[in-house]
């Protein structure tokens, strides 16, 4: 029963690391997908509109802009673009904090490898979101849906499948080492 709390505390930090990790490839997929090369491709309206669109500038903070429904297509904006390249590098340093909070609460190697294995490997999974999005997807007017879920899924195709690898093999390697 003492170890319940370092337990507890063990379960949240890989929480938030599966948070952060879902947060990096969610940002590596909309810094594709808002691209301005990649957005005039996947929108169906003239350049003039297009541009008005892309160059629009938000009055919100990028918190506010992503709760609000008015102003939720900020991410896929020129002011969206910026804030998540400058978003990129926080959550990275965020992640190697927790992983390292991870060995650390683990207490031993083989566990620590464990746990982080199991986050990678769920964080991975994420790339198979993209089938059941494809179920989902609806008809626009001015968006090519298809085009849109290429341009946020194929940039972490490699990625998350590595991801699966390396947490599988963290997994299996956990399990031989014996302390």
């Amino acid at each position: 029963m003492e170890d319940l709390p370092r337990r507890l505390q063990l379960g949240l930090v890989m929480f938030l690391l599966f948070v952060f990790g879902i947060l990096i490839v969610a940002s590596i997929s909309l810094v594709s997908l808002s691209n301005r090369a990649n957005l005039e491709q996947v929108y169906t309206v003239n350049a003039t509109e297009f541009g008005s669109f892309y160059d629009q500038n938000f009055p919100c903070t990028p918190m506010h802009c992503l709760v609000n429904k008015e102003t939720m297509p900020f991410i896929v904006s020129a002011q969206g673009h910026s804030f998540l390249l400058k978003m990129e590098l926080p959550l990275i340093f965020g992640s190697i904090l927790l992983i390292m909070l991870v060995f650390v609460l683990s207490r031993r190697i083989g566990t620590g490898c464990r746990n982080f294995g199991i986050v990678l490997a769920g964080i991975g999974s994420s790339y198979f979101s993209n089938y059941l999005i494809r179920l989902f997807v609806w008809e626009s007017a001015v968006i090519d849906m298809q085009k849109a879920i290429f341009f946020i899924y194929d940039p972490i195709k490699i990625l998350t499948l590595s991801l699966i690898a390396v947490g599988l093999l963290l997994i299996i390697i956990g399990w031989y080492i014996k302390e």
